[in-house]
């Protein structure tokens, strides 16, 4: 196995830690190329749930994927989109790699759980989206991904008014037309 991390964002506290399938001398079974997966931890944008990163991570490793943990930024940090902006670098940068890394440029899948579910469905639904590449500064699809895995999601600005997910990544603005877009319910 190989290791490699990386910021996605210059300046950032978040930090992206990715497990690689070293390349196989077998002739018989070498593989050039493995399908990726880019780990969300849930954590109500307040914290990252460590039983949702890289036990996740390993067993996709284990199962014959690249496999990359991205640990978002949280709390103040999260406001104006950060972890979207930071989701999307990852995956851009994923494939920008893609042949140093050994993984297929178009089989990368992100995969998030509750908040990092949010994160993984925004980026799934929103990656062409006109606001949402003004706010980004990426081509969509450099950040498109091509599947993705929602594990007890946070999807409704609606259903989490009692909870803090929505204010922890929005602020105190979190009900605005703008911010109401990451409502992934409202979403056709």
């Amino acid at each position: 196995m190989e290791f490699v991390k990386f910021q996605p964002l210059p300046g950032s506290s978040a930090q992206v830690e990715g497990y690689l399938h070293l390349p196989s001398g077998d002739a018989q079974n070498r593989r050039e190329a493995f399908p990726a997966v880019v780990v969300c931890p849930g954590g109500g944008y307040e914290s990252i749930s460590a039983h949702e990163a890289d036990p996740v991570a390993l067993d996709f490793l284990a199962h014959g994927c690249q496999a990359f943990v991205l640990t978002y930024s949280i709390g103040e940090e999260a406001k104006d989109f950060r972890p979207l902006k930071e989701l999307s670098e990852t995956v851009r940068r994923i494939r920008e790699n893609a042949a140093q890394w050994r993984v297929d440029p178009e089989k990368i899948a992100v995969c998030g759980f509750s908040a990092g579910g949010h994160l993984a469905g925004c980026l799934s639904n929103l990656w062409g989206d006109p606001l949402i590449q003004q706010k980004l500064g990426l081509a969509p699809t450099d950040v498109r991904p091509d599947a993705s895995i929602l594990c007890y999601p946070v999807i409704s600005v609606a259903l989490s008014a009692q909870g803090s997910t929505f204010p922890n990544l929005l602020g105190d603005d979190w009900r605005s037309s703008d911010q109401v877009k990451l409502s992934l319910d409202t979403r056709s």
